[in-house]
């Protein structure tokens, strides 16, 4: 009997504007969250088209930083809240390379956890 074959994993660019993403590819897959020009000022809208597009993600994917900074926000926040932990693509200027870092959600909650502890 043939065994499956692992999927891919895939990078979600969060919004593929004119930059050149060839190197993500070393990762997985290209595929966009959104592309070209968003609204930033609505954004319930761009909640949505996050949440459309990323109902097929896996906890394995790649989460490409690219475009609106609350875009990301939203993103990265959908992201955590469904798998616990991210797989970020961030693209280094000086080394001219997408770096992987790893974001941790239980990372988040213990330090916001104990600096709220510590608000008068």
């Amino acid at each position: 009997m043939e065994q499956p074959r692992p999927r891919m994993p895939v990078v979600w660019i969060t919004n593929e504007g004119g930059h050149d993403y060839k190197d993500a590819e070393r990762f997985g897959r290209l595929m966009p969250i959104t592309t070209g020009s968003i609204n930033p000022f609505n954004p319930d809208r761009l909640m949505v088209m996050v949440s459309h597009r990323l109902h097929v993600a896996g906890k394995e994917d790649f989460l490409a930083i690219s475009g609106s900074p609350l875009l990301n926000a939203l993103a990265l926040a959908m992201w955590l809240r469904r798998f616990g932990t991210c797989n970020v693509l961030l693209w280094s200027h000086r080394d001219k390379e997408y770096k992987h870092l790893t974001i941790q959600a239980d990372s988040l909650d213990r330090l916001s956890q104990s600096e709220g502890a510590s608000a008068p």
